[in-house]
């Protein structure tokens, strides 16, 4: 029984083998590294948009930068854990879900508009 190979050129006719389909996923993933470097503040600030009954979907103030679902799920669940593990032992009630529940839902949503507001007006700017 005969093995046939492919070279790697065949594979991927448009780079230069598997070295540079490696190398071009490494200059993704780092590029990646820097925003997981800030991503814990981002969500620090987002837990506090919550902590002021305000919906986590940008993650400065007025910005023009949306959250985004990753980080507005994970302040999310930092926000109920914190509340959970007993800095305020009275958290917990049905109406408490209710409410940070549609904070989220609201923050996804207005998130989604946001960002495709952004890619429109850059667009037309264009």
């Amino acid at each position: 029984m005969q093995i046939m190979r492919r070279s790697t050129a065949s594979l991927f006719p448009e780079q230069k083998g598997i070295t540079a389909c490696f190398t071009q996923i490494g200059a993704t993933r780092l590029a990646t590294l820097s925003l997981q470097r800030e991503r814990p503040k981002i969500i620090e600030g987002l837990v506090r948009r919550l902590e002021s009954g305000v919906p986590p979907n940008e993650t400065q103030n007025m910005s023009d930068s949306p959250a985004s679902l990753q980080d507005i799920i994970s302040a999310a669940w930092v926000f109920k854990m914190n509340k959970l593990s007993g800095k305020e032992p009275s958290w917990g009630t049905k109406d408490d879900f209710d409410v940070l529940y549609r904070l989220v839902l609201k923050a996804c949503e207005s998130s989604y508009v946001h960002a495709g507001w952004e890619q429109r007006l850059r667009k037309d700017e264009e």
